[in-house]
């Protein structure tokens, strides 16, 4: 059952897959169906890239990706695929948060990232996720910053240089990824900036 409904996923089928899905989890439930459960988030977060950033229907599919990941997490929270698409979903709501919020959510994602990359320390979609939160940290302004320190003993650090790090390892796992290299060129150019204005 489940290769017919992964090949669905990798032929971008993401309509069809979800509706089988949804199908599925009314059937066997929450209580039973991790391997469901995960691959209802994986699909509703390819559901909800494929609207534009700021879309009511993205944050409605990242919010049920996340939701369903979540309860698969809490039954099994060392299972990869669970930890992986949590940790996708996690991070695909911050767009939609405020900011106290999308700091302490940021937080969490950067465990399950780190705790997945820790389990498959080469998989180029979580390096790429990883390198995107680094260059959004390091990003962050004056005000986002203090506010981070405010939430948290601990507020999450980053620069570009680790950003480019991680987007040059997706670069010599996956080079024809663009989204990659865009990120990759303007995280050189944030860096170039900042030493200008640091004279380094």
């Amino acid at each position: 059952m489940f290769e017919r409904l992964d090949k669905l996923y990798e032929d971008g089928l993401s309509d069809e897959l979800y509706g089988e899905l949804v199908k599925l989890n009314k059937e066997v439930g929450d209580q039973n169906g991790v391997q469901i459960l995960w691959r209802l988030s994986r699909v509703c977060y390819q559901l909800a890239s494929s609207f534009d950033d700021q879309s009511a229907k993205r944050k409605e599919y990242m919010d049920e990706g996340y939701k369903h990941a979540g309860i698969a997490y809490e039954k099994e929270p060392e299972e990869f695929d669970v930890i992986k698409w949590y940790a996708a979903c996690t991070g695909g709501r911050t767009d939609f948060l405020g900011t106290a919020e999308k700091i302490k959510q940021g937080h969490k994602f950067k465990e399950l990232i780190d705790k997945a990359l820790a389990k498959s320390p080469k998989d180029y979609a979580l390096l790429y996720m990883r390198g995107r939160f680094a260059y959004s940290v390091a990003g962050l302004s004056w005000f986002e910053r203090k506010a981070a320190a405010a939430l948290f003993s601990d507020p999450p650090k980053a620069t570009y240089d680790e950003a480019l790090n991680d987007f040059l390892a997706v670069y010599k796992l996956k080079p024809e990824w663009v989204e990659n290299l865009v990120f990759w060129v303007n995280a050189i150019w944030q860096r170039m900036k900042r030493r200008r204005r640091l004279n380094i």
